[in-house]
C-alpha cells in the first residue's frame, strides 16, 4: 500500500512522462509503416519499368498483343501491295515492246538468259519504227499546222539501225525501251495538250514546237543536284552479245535519282516547249495527268518575244505576229517507273518461250 501511495503521489509526473513517450512510440510505428509502403511502391515501379523496357525493346507482353500486331502488320502490307499493284498496272499499258517480243525479253531479263540472236535481230528490226510512230502521232496532233520536233532530240540508238550493225543485248534493249517509255510520256503531254486545245471554240494549238528533251543525269534540276544517283542494274550484256560501248550507252551512268528501293525508280527528265500563252494551264495539267506519274521539280517560263529581240533591244513583233502570244516553258521533272509487285513478276517458267 505504501508503494501505491507513493505512485499515486507522483502519478501526475508519471502520466506526463507517458504522454511525452507516446508520440515517440507513434512516430517509430508510423515511420516503419511508411517505409514498408515505400518499399512496396518501389517494387511496383521497378516491375512497371521492366515491362516498359520490354515494350521498348519489342517484346510483347502477351499472345493477344502479338496476334493483334501481326494482324495489323498484314493489313498494312496488303494495303501497300494493293496500292503498288494499282500504280504498276496503271502504267503497264505504256511499257510496251515490239509485237511478240515483250514476254520473251521480260523472261530473259528475269532469268538472265540470252533469247538467241534471231530474237535480238527481231527487236533490232522493230526498234526504230516505235520512234517513227511516236513522231508521226505528235507532229500531227495540232488542230492546224504541224508540231515541230527534230528527231535528233530523241534518245534513239542510231548505231543499231546502221547497215550491218550487231543487235543489242537484252539489257541494252531493256534500257532502250525504258527511254522510249519516258520519251513517249513526255511527248504524250504535247499530244494530249494539243488534242484538248483542238476541242476548244475556236480550235487552238497548245504546243507548236519541242525544243529540247533530256533523260537521266543531264535532266536534273538545280535543287536536286546534291541528291544521290545510281546506275541501272542492267549493265552486263547477255551471252553472245556485243560488248562495245557507244556514247549513247555511256550516258546511262547516274540514270536514276534518290534512294534505291524495290517499289519504283525515279528518272530525271527535262523538256523545253514553245506554247500558246493561253494554253499554259492546259499543258501543265497534262503533266499531272500522265500515265507514267511525273513530279514537276522546277519550271521556267518566259515570253518568246523577249527571247527574239532585235539588235536594238526592242521586240521586233506585233500582236498580229503568230509568235506574239507564244512563250517558252522549261520543265524539270521526275518520272516514276513502278517495278512489278512480286506476284506480278515474270516467273522462271517463262523461259520456255526463249527458244528461237
Amino acid at each position: 500500500m505504501e508503494q501505491l501511495k507513493k505512485i499515486w503521489v507522483y502519478h501526475f509526473w508519471i502520466l506526463v512522462g507517458l504522454v511525452a513517450l507516446l508520440p515517440v512510440v507513434g512516430y517509430f510505428v508510423n515511420t516503419r509503416g511508411l517505409a514498408n509502403e515505400a518499399a512496396t511502391r518501389e517494387a511496383k515501379l521497378k516491375n512497371l519499368k521492366q515491362e516498359l523496357e520490354k515494350l521498348k525493346n519489342g517484346e510483347t507482353p502477351n499472345d493477344d498483343y502479338a496476334k493483334g500486331v501481326r494482324e495489323r502488320e498484314k493489313l498494312l502490307k496488303d494495303e501497300v501491295d494493293g496500292a503498288w499493284a494499282t500504280l504498276y498496272q496503271r502504267q503497264a499499258q505504256f511499257q510496251t515492246w515490239p509485237e511478240g517480243l515483250k514476254d520473251i525479253f521480260e523472261a530473259a531479263l528475269a532469268t538472265k538468259e540470252d533469247p538467241g540472236l534471231p530474237r535480238r535481230h527481231d527487236y533490232q528490226a522493230a526498234y526504230y519504227k516505235q520512234y517513227q510512230d511516236l513522231l508521226t502521232a505528235v507532229r500531227g496532233s495540232a488542230a492546224h499546222g504541224t508540231v515541230f520536233i527534230d528527231a535528233g532530240l530523241l534518245p534513239i540508238r542510231t548505231d543499231w539501225i546502221e547497215l550491218g550493225a550487231l543487235p543489242p543485248s537484252v539489257p541494252e534493249a531493256a534500257l532502250a525501251q525504258e527511254n522510249l517509255w519516258i520519251t513517249r510520256a513526255m511527248l504524250d503531254v504535247v499530244k494530249r495538250a494539243n488534242e484538248q486545245a483542238a476541242r476548244e471554240d475556236p480550235p487552238a494549238v497548245a504546243v507548236t514546237q519541242v525544243r529540247a528533251l533530256a533523260i537521266g543525269s543531264s535532266a536534273v534540276d538545280d535543287s536536286s543536284k546534291k541528291e544521290s544517283m545510281y546506275d541501272s542494274d542492267l549493265t552486263a550484256p547477255a551471252a553472245g552479245a556485243r560488248t562495245t560501248t557507244t556514247a549513247a550507252a555511256s550516258k546511262q551512268a547516274g540514270r536514276y535519282i534518290g534512294t534505291k528501293n524495290e517499289l519504283f525508280k525515279q528518272i530525271p527528265m527535262y523538256m523545253q516547249l514553245i506554247v500558246n500563252q493561253h494554253e499554259v494551264v492546259n499543258v501543265m495539267a497534262q503533266f499531272a495527268d500522265s500515265g507514267i506519274p511525273m513530279e514537276i521539280k522546277e519550271i521556267w517560263f518566259y515570253e518568246l518575244a523577249a527571247a527574239q529581240q532585235n539588235q536594238d533591244g526592242a521586240a521586233n513583233l506585233t500582236r498580229d505576229d503568230e509568235t506574239f502570244h507564244q512563250s517558252v516553258i522549261q520543265v524539270w521533272a521526275r518520272a516514276f517507273l513502278y517495278e512489278p509487285p512480286p506476284h506480278l513478276r515474270t516467273q522462271p517458267a517463262a523461259t520456255a518461250s526463249l527458244s528461237p
